[in-house]
């Protein structure tokens, strides 16, 4: 059996469709409100899509970060990830990961959502405070499985 490569790579004569897109910059959240992250193209099929946000802590509270992933219609999927905050520090960050199958009947842009409990909460481009690079904390990938 030949190894599946990523990233559009071939083995064995073998090739995957796969997408991927992060955040180009930190996007600000609003209390209790969705705010599109980030988002991406995906053509019909069948894909396993994965999402991961990052939210940098603010100020010492509890925190509720819900992710969804949509087409601002039709929720394909949701998580959530709580966090105690007593006295963050630069850089800390709370992760909210998810995972689905979708199924596309044509070709549909999925974006990722987030909402927080509270203001002054930020979706992270970037994990790592004050880096001048970018690790893309903040990413939508999907392999097209059918």
């Amino acid at each position: 059996m030949s190894p599946i490569i990523s990233g559009g790579g071939s083995s064995g004569g073998t090739s995957l469709t796969t997408v991927d897109a992060h955040l180009t910059a930190d996007v600000p959240l609003t209390s209790g409100a969705y705010v599109d992250g980030t988002s991406a193209s995906f053509a019909a099929g069948t894909w396993l899509i994965v999402y991961k946000c990052v939210c940098a802590l603010s100020g010492a509270q509890e925190e509720e970060y819900t992710a969804r992933l949509w087409d601002g219609t039709t929720i394909y999927d949701e998580s959530q990830n709580d966090v105690q905050t007593t006295a963050p520090s630069a850089g800390d960050v709370c992760e909210v990961t998810g995972l689905a199958v979708v199924v596309l009947a044509a070709t549909t842009t999925l974006k990722v959502s987030v909402r927080a409990d509270h203001a002054s909460q930020v979706l992270k481009q970037d994990v790592t405070a004050g880096s001048g690079s970018s690790h893309t904390a903040t990413r939508l990938s999907g392999v097209k499985v059918a």
